[in-house]
């Protein structure tokens, strides 16, 4: 065979392996939000329309999570329903479980926002796209995304408070009297003041029948006569001294002469 025509036979062989029917890959996709809602309430939930093309290795079991987030490259967050509320983060097996044994299917995911979440930013648009997660907590596919307004919640304005009403006094219960226990008396230091010559004791006065006082005139009397012998005690004990005084000089001279 000519060399050429060996040439030409390879040409064509390698022609029809690039114009053969090449395998194509599955599709996952996000098609809508039920109803088409502009702006959602940070509450409320929306309904994704979902659909899979090019299914193979039948069949395949995938579990399905919605999720949020502000921006692409931040934080994801959302809830599913699986018959009750999942947060994103939850184990994998307890989003919404998925079963295919076609090679296309579609359904709907119910989800809602997390506003309690860290990747939760404020009213504002956000992006939406469901993760399939297959046999593992890291997801094995995504949609592409969707748009959505979401807003926050509103902040409580603070409600002026009441002032607070003026208590009534309570009566107040008698209290049990109580005798007073005994004060213990005040201790008396005497205080002496020194004197400097006895005072003589008063005489009781005795009044007569005709009011006069007997105790006066006593003790006048007394003393009158006290007096009368008190002058010449003095006169005569002045008199014995000054005898005895000279009594001493005479007899200290006459033993200085004989001497």
């Amino acid at each position: 065979m000519p060399k050429r025509i060996k040439l030409l036979i390879f040409s064509g062989i390698l022609w029809l392996g690039m114009i053969a029917p090449v395998k194509a890959a599955m599709e996952f996709k996000l098609d809508g939000i039920e109803n088409n809602p502009a702006t959602i309430n940070f509450d409320q939930e929306i309904k994704l329309n979902y659909s899979f093309f090019g299914v193979t290795s039948l069949p395949k079991t995938y579990y399905l999570a919605g999720v949020f987030q502000k921006e692409a490259g931040s934080n994801y967050f959302g809830f599913t329903w699986n018959n009750s509320w999942y947060k994103y983060g939850d184990d994998y097996t307890n989003f919404f479980k998925l079963e295919i044994n076609q090679s296309s299917a579609s359904g709907i995911l119910t989800v809602k926002p997390d506003v309690d979440s860290g990747g939760f930013k404020g009213t504002g648009s956000y992006l939406v796209k469901i993760y399939r997660y297959c046999s593992s907590q890291s997801s094995c596919g995504e949609t592409n995304t969707l748009s959505v307004n979401i807003t926050a919640p509103s902040s409580p304005s603070p409600s002026p408070s009441p002032s607070p009403s003026p208590a009534a006094d309570p009566s107040p219960s008698p209290s049990p009297s109580s005798s007073p226990l005994p004060s213990s008396p005040p201790s008396l230091k005497p205080k002496i003041s020194p004197s400097l010559s006895p005072s003589p004791l008063a005489e009781p006065e005795i009044t007569t029948a005709s009011g006069e006082i007997l105790g006066t005139e006593t003790a006048t009397a007394a003393s009158k006569t006290k007096n009368k012998f008190l002058v010449p005690g003095i006169l005569i004990a002045s008199g014995l001294i000054l005898l005895a005084t000279s009594t001493i000089l005479f007899y200290n001279q006459r033993h200085g002469q004989k001497a």
